[in-house]
């Protein structure tokens, strides 16, 4: 009787922890999986399926969770051989954009000259559940003889409300833009990996020395000009410098990467993080004190009011 009891307790323990396991897979993601080698990997592939459906919503209609055809959204990845490609996306909200990504390779663990699965980031500190391609996302290869396909869900499980889920499917062997020009017309210009959402406003959020009721800096990564806006705490003038050419250069550091910009006399670092992507801060450093700059979605103007 001691003896049942025993085992009945070491059943539930691995029980528990079998389904423990379970739950914190599902609660991550999982994809289905067929690997393939990084040659047949390599290629052009389209957003095929994308549902988001939310359990606290009583809508469960598959169409009314398909978000491709409720957005209008249109999509490419192109996968080189070399850790880099594109991401090309437009919906009826958003204009036609393409950007260089970076790409990570897994192979798998017994068939190792296979890729199993695939991580890629625009370099943007953003969340890919808003819209895929956009911040970090991974993809696992179901690779068959007729059909190529890359595929991740994000299962509603528990206390989770959301679950979404992506298929891209291979439409071409080609590993530049001209498949997806093909099918989406002109193009617009790509910036290098590097400046992919460095575009916008950055907004002073720590003064060491306290010398600004404001500090505004708006960078234009097409053109690489920069505006300065500010204002002193000992004055009352809004001061306004315009048109200033900025240059970057991306540096590898011992511990971290980062993009090195310069603005005149000023240098600003902005930092590479977790997965490749970069942090929303700049960061300005001059002999003994920092100061640091947060990304702002307000316009100028905006911004420069809410201090009036």
């Amino acid at each position: 009787m001691k003896e049942g009891n025993i085992m009945k307790r070491k059943l539930i323990n691995i029980f528990s922890i079998i389904a423990l396991v379970a739950v914190t897979m599902s609660l991550v993601s999982c994809y289905a999986s067929k690997p393939g080698t990084l040659k047949q990997l390599v290629g052009t592939y389209e957003l095929t399926k994308y549902t988001y459906s939310n359990t606290s919503q009583s809508t469960s209609d598959a169409e009314a969770n398909d978000q491709i055809k409720q957005q209008g959204i249109k999509a490419y990845l192109v996968i080189k051989d070399d850790g880099t490609g594109y991401y090309a996306y437009k919906s009826d909200t958003v204009a036609l954009r393409v950007e260089a990504i970076k790409i990570k390779y897994v192979y798998d663990e017994e068939e190792t000259n296979k890729v199993k699965e695939i991580s890629f980031t625009n370099g943007q500190e953003t969340s890919s559940k808003d819209i895929p391609g956009c911040g970090y996302e991974t993809l696992g290869l179901y690779f068959k003889l007729f059909k190529k396909t890359l595929n991740q869900s994000h299962p509603a499980v528990f206390n989770k409300k959301v679950s979404t889920s992506v298929t891209y499917t291979k439409v071409s062997s080609k590993s530049d833009l001209s498949y997806v020009e093909k099918k989406m017309g002109k193009l617009p210009d790509i910036l290098a990996f590097e400046l992919n959402g460095l575009t916008g406003n950055y907004l002073l959020s720590y003064d060491n020395q306290n010398l600004y009721e404001y500090y505004i800096i708006s960078l234009d990564a097409q053109t690489m000009k920069a505006s300065v806006n500010y204002r002193l705490r000992t004055s009352t003038e809004n001061v306004k410098v315009e048109n200033q050419t900025f240059t970057v250069e991306y540096k590898k550091g011992e511990t971290e990467n980062y993009l090195e910009i310069k603005i005149g006399e000023y240098t600003l670092i902005r930092r590479q993080g977790q997965n490749g992507q970069f942090v929303n801060v700049l960061d300005y450093k001059f002999s003994e004190y920092t100061n640091y700059y947060n990304k702002d979605s307000r316009s100028v103007s905006e911004i420069i009011n809410s201090y009036n």
